[in-house]
């Protein structure tokens, strides 16, 4: 039985997919947020954030792969073609990092891509994208806007598939709103935004394998 303890929330956030967004804003939404990795035993940590949250978790940090897919950004740029319109009036490419990690018990892992840059990043946050891979062809299963890492595989399941723990520090939020949110699988995909998951109103117990908060490996993304 799952023990999270969660409170609805709602607040509203905009990605402008179709134009380039000035970088700039990225950062000031990112000086919102403070990770502070403390190893211990090697996987162990102290996650530390601006505001009220400051606990100690139990995830486990887990290195981005450090070889670029020429396939997967094949399907990035599939999946964004806006992307490749703006390329040229941007100040320097996005980049992204990805994982390869079993969300959903069938042996196979799947991808979860963290995309930065002028294009995929806003006041809130920037995008992630999860595929699942069939042969050398890569299904894109969501699309998650205006988020920070870490992205956090729970060790917990909604039909069959790891929920996802997913920070929101958006500008545009008084300080109470700013925490952990819950991504649960519908049957076909993960909800779009943190917004439209449930608030984490306690993470002290929080458990599961924690994405792109350190050692990212991060490649150039141009078309």
């Amino acid at each position: 039985m799952q023990n999270y303890k969660l409170k609805k929330t709602q607040y509203s956030c905009n990605l402008f997919r179709r134009s380039p967004i000035i970088f700039s804003s990225t950062i000031a939404a990112l000086s919102l947020l403070t990770f502070s990795v403390q190893a211990q035993n090697g996987k162990m940590g102290e996650i530390s954030l601006v505001g009220s949250l400051k606990q100690i978790d139990k995830t486990q940090e887990i290195t981005s792969e450090n070889v670029r897919d020429r396939q997967l950004e094949k399907a990035i740029f599939r999946d964004n073609s806006g992307y490749t319109e703006v390329y040229p009036q941007l100040s320097s490419p996005a980049s992204y990092s990805y994982n390869r990690i079993n969300l959903d018990g069938d042996k196979k892992p799947e991808l979860i891509v963290h995309l930065v840059g002028q294009f995929f990043c806003g006041s809130g946050g920037c995008t992630t994208l999860i595929y699942k891979q069939s042969g050398k062809n890569y299904k894109l299963i969501t699309t998650i806007g205006l988020n920070h890492p870490p992205i956090i595989i729970s060790n917990y399941k909604t039909k069959g598939w790891s929920d996802l723990i997913i920070p929101q520090f958006a500008n545009s939020l008084s300080v109470n709103n700013h925490g952990y949110y819950v991504l649960k699988f519908n049957g076909k995909s993960y909800p779009e935004n943190p917004e439209d998951g449930v608030k984490m109103t306690k993470v002290s117990n929080m458990t599961g394998r924690a994405l792109f908060n350190k050692n990212n490996k991060a490649f150039e993304l141009r078309p």
